[in-house]
């Protein structure tokens, strides 16, 4: 008997190759779902066998006559009778109905496969007035799925058969599938599922009717299913998974690198005595402190560490014991992803130097490492099988090999906040390719406090998914142990390390003098920047020349004030007697142009000619006067009783790779002896391992102002409790009669008297403590106003169950309209061009997007990812009238990359490195708020 799909395909070839077939698809998909899934067999049906089930049916549809002539540009006829996703989704029902599921996973089954070309809507919605209502109306317009199946059973119900027996090991057939849906049993069925009766023989849409939990069991299903779907579609000749499984880094070598510090000569005993309190932390953490996790019924570890003590090498450590653990007691064949996550992607630098340089040198586009890039926020897909007027997706416009690091299919994820939790609140059909990722995964979160407070309900609604749904395990770990956690009665948590109050007592680094703007605030008009300034130029330079203690960080709460605050120290460091003033920016600048080759062509241009960040940053210093002795320490080599003031200035808006070597140069200087002021947003305040004499800090949420604190004499650098943080509340940098960057930051209509509350919390703890405003130890605030601060926050945000309602009823539409980032100030990508390499980089990314080769430009456009700066999307549409696309499409186009170019022609902003990085326009004031 002749094979009925023989004939049948699922996508055309390229490039000359031949067609592939949809029996070879759907089996490829199926099984590629099982593994990346990482479904397992337990369960009757089996979870294995569900998700293959779904993966064989998800594209049924393509067997319809019509999608064969349209696949082969040969159909004439309405295009909505070659769509394929709907009649896909009601076989998988059928079929899972046949082999027993429950109505929760029909369901979670049936809105997979009918949206794994798009992204989830408001499912009772969606399934009622969308779905069954139009398929039950002969006249209505989005009626399709139907007459699919009439022209099926005449022309090709024996290929329909084998496909359905295939999926469901022969309980669904083809004559099964067509009378339940022709006596409308299945429709019936599904509707039942989201609509309650309102009179006799109507139904409306109701949420309340959904099967509990369905969002959970559809996003794992989704998630399996599109990037199975997708890299089959990308890569037809790989038939094996096996290319997609991730490769875990070795906690051996890790080992090894801390045994080697250890064993380091030490300046001092109290270094000693730090690194041994260090590795006793870790030690507990990554031992007994995952038996307590594992070993019971906990969802969350709680890493709880003083700064300075170590927590992201106690981190990695810890989560790599659980996942070696979970590896051998789930019997899996492939080590689970360890995802760390970061409130900000300005602060990755410093984490990614670990994975890629100093433990184990990896390749950040490998399957070991993956640094995720936003990528899937610039690269647009559109669902075209929504309306009658649109097309039938042939599997031919998938994202390219290159760009599966958005799929997280590495053994560590270097990732932030917004890309996890967003990818699980109402993904993009895109970000769902990371979800199979999370499954068993081991996912740490490094200073959770800094998530958007008016999210923690839904944060921990999410983690319940992450820990039932895809069995994760968290870590949670911060200085600051928010009661994000602590607090949530589903989830249950475990301390790593114990004793954490003496941890904090034994390691008191700083005081903090809380000035009187901030002490008598509000009645305490607010420090002008000017003043500021001052008194920041006059701490530094009274420091005696013999004295290191001679720098200090400034942080600001809007990019603006930082630049403020920036030129008025350069001037009142001018004004002083004798006193020269280097700016960073421009000695950076200067050599960035200087050293960096340039080809004789365009066409010889490639990302390897670019020097690293490292390369750049030690030609900075030795121009700024500086060299490596003996134990190539950097050194200054200029005239002790000369030196000069330095000042650097830090914020999101400078590209990740001068950010890098920015950082490296400030670090250096800090604790060199020479004076130098630092201007940063709080983008420096988490993930960034650098240490001041003294740090100043505006007036901010409790958690920011602890979490400044930290970057203060870290190391002990200037004594046990030497380092000096003082809080004060500043003016707004344009006009002081305004209201100050504090107050449109922080009041907000989410937390009623937000910085009431924090000066209350400050002076509670304070007179609690019977300390003088001007020198309160440290545990004040890290172990008393911080407690109490996230308890009366906590009480406040309880009632904020929007999305958490948006979760429990399935609605991805309310959840996709939702974003851990203020709406006010959504951002667009800008590729920024400093030398003359990065402009003909730049034009060859265009380049090949104009011939057609989309796999360079998006390979091009991965590895130029650090020269990207995140600006406020009114800029683009108000302020660069002149900036383009770097695809080349026009401005608003819904396809393609929605990512801009500088390359410094006019019209398209400007970039300084001494002014703050890149600038729009100086007076936007959307842009001066941006707080990063």
């Amino acid at each position: 008997m002749d094979d009925p799909l023989e004939e049948i395909i699922s996508h055309p070839g390229e490039d000359g190759e031949p067609a592939v077939s949809l029996d070879q698809h759907l089996r490829v998909v199926g099984d590629r779902m099982v593994d990346l899934g990482t479904f397992s067999s337990n369960g009757d049906p089996s979870d294995d066998e569900i998700a293959r089930c779904i993966g064989r049916l998800h594209d049924f549809g393509k067997v319809t006559p019509m999608f064969q002539q349209h696949v082969r540009d040969g159909y004439n006829g309405e295009q909505k009778y070659t769509y394929h996703s709907r009649i896909g989704a009601f076989a998988v029902a059928h079929a899972l109905e046949r082999m027993g599921a429950d109505e929760r996973t029909q369901l979670a089954g049936f809105l997979a496969v009918s949206h794994h070309h798009g992204n989830l809507k408001n499912t009772a919605h969606y399934v009622e007035t969308d779905v069954i209502e139009p398929e039950r109306k002969e006249t209505a317009p989005k009626r399709w799925a139907i007459p699919q199946v009439e022209t099926i059973d005449t022309e090709c119900p024996d290929a329909a058969d084998v496909i359905l027996q295939k999926a469901s090991d022969g309980t669904a057939t083809w004559d099964t599938f067509c009378e339940s849906i022709n006596s409308d049993k299945l429709l019936s069925g599904i509707e039942n599922l989201v609509t309650e009766p309102v009179a006799l023989d109507i139904r409306d849409p109701d949420s309340a009717a959904l099967p509990n939990q369905l969002y959970d069991q559809f996003l794992r299903y989704w998630g399996a299913l599109t990037i199975s779907d997708k890299t089959h579609a990308s890569t037809p000749e790989l038939e094996d998974s096996t290319s997609l499984l991730p490769h875990a880094l070795s906690i051996t070598d890790l080992e090894n690198h801390i045994s080697n510090l250890q064993s380091e000569p030490h300046s001092s005993s109290r270094v000693a005595q730090l690194n041994d309190r260090r590795e006793n932390a870790r030690q507990e953490s990554m031992n007994s402190g995952v038996d307590r996790l594992l070993n019971t019924d906990a969802d969350i570890g709680l890493l709880t560490l003083p700064t300075g003590l170590g927590k992201t090498f106690a981190g990695i450590s810890t989560a790599f014991a659980v996942r070696d653990r979970i590896a051998k007691t789930r019997n899996l064949d492939t080590k689970p992803t360890v995802i760390y996550a970061l409130p900000y992607t300005s602060i990755i630098e410093q984490t990614r130097e670990i994975f890629e340089s100093k433990v184990w040198g990896a390749d950040p586009s490998s399957r070991e490492f993956t640094v995720h890039h936003y990528l899937s926020d610039t690269v647009t897909e559109i669902d075209t099988e929504l309306n009658p007027e649109g097309s039938a997706d042939t599997d031919e416009k998938v994202p390219p090999p290159s760009m599966l690091g958005e799929s997280w299919r590495s053994g560590v994820v270097l990732t932030t906040f917004v890309q996890l939790f967003e990818s699980l609140a109402g993904p993009t059909n895109t970000q769902g390719l990371k979800l199979p990722a999370l499954t068993n995964s081991v996912i740490v979160l490094d200073e959770p406090q800094t998530l958007s407070k008016p999210w923690w309900p839904a944060i921990r609604r999410l983690t319940e998914t992450l820990t039932e749904e895809f069995d994760a395990t968290i870590v949670s770990m911060t200085a600051t142990q928010p009661t994000l956690f602590t607090e949530a009665s589903q989830l249950e948590s475990v301390p790593l390390v114990t004793d954490v109050d003496e941890h904090f007592r034994a390691t008191e680094r700083v005081t903090y003098a809380v000035g009187d703007s901030v002490w008598n605030y509000p009645e305490t008009p607010p420090i002008e920047h000017a003043d500021a300034a001052q008194q920041i130029v006059d701490d530094v330079l009274n420091e005696t020349s013999d004295s290191s203690a001679c720098s200090a960080m400034a942080i600001c709460n809007t990019i603006l004030s930082s630049r403020e605050l920036t030129e008025y120290v350069v001037a009142k460091g001018r004004e002083a007697t004798g006193i020269s003033v280097t700016h960073l920016g421009e000695i950076y600048e200067d050599v960035l142009q200087t050293q960096t080759p340039t080809p004789e062509s365009k066409s010889e241009a490639t990302p390897e000619d670019r020097l690293s960040s490292s390369t750049i940053a030690d030609e900075t210093l030795r121009r700024l006067g500086f060299r490596t002795d003996d134990d190539d320490e950097w050194i200054w080599n200029g005239d002790p009783s000369a030196r000069p003031l330095f000042v650097g200035t830090f914020n999101s808006r400078y590209r990740p790779y001068d950010r890098r070597a920015l950082i490296q140069v400030a670090d250096v200087l800090a604790t060199a002896g020479v004076p130098f002021v630092f201007v940063s947003t709080q983008a420096v305040e988490a993930g960034v391992d650098i240490s001041f004499a003294r740090v100043y800090r505006d007036l901010a949420s409790l958690d920011s102002i602890v979490q400044a604190a930290g970057r203060c004499n870290r190391s002990f650098e200037w004594g046990e409790r030497g380092g000096e943080v003082t809080l004060w509340f500043l003016a707004d940098p344009d006009d002081p009669e305004s209201d100050p960057p504090a107050t449109y930051i922080y009041e907000t209509p989410d937390i009623g008297g937000h910085l009431d509350l924090v000066v209350q919390k400050i002076k509670t703890a304070v007179e609690t403590a019977d300390a003088p405003p001007e020198k309160v130890p440290e545990t004040t605030f890290t172990r008393d106003a911080i407690v109490s601060y996230f308890e009366d926050i906590d009480e406040q945000i309880s009632d904020r169950k929007e999305l958490v309602t948006a979760i429990e009823e399935c609605d991805g539409s309310t959840l996709g309209r939702s974003s851990l980032i203020d709406e006010t100030y959504r951002t667009v990508d800008i590729l920024v061009a400093v030398t003359e390499l990065d402009r003909m980089l730049i034009e060859k990314i265009g380049d090949n997007f104009d011939v057609g080769n989309k796999p360079r430009g998006f390979e091009l456009l991965n590895d130029l990812v650090d020269m990207r700066v995140s600006i406020p999307v009114r800029d683009i549409e108000e302020n660069l009238p002149m900036a383009n696309r770097v695809d080349r499409k026009e401005r608003g186009d819904s396809e393609g990359v929605n990512v801009f170019v500088h390359t410094g022609g006019g019209g398209d902003g400007e970039y300084a490195l001494s002014e703050g990085g890149f600038i729009a326009e100086e007076d936007d004031p959307i842009a001066r708020r941006f707080t990063t």
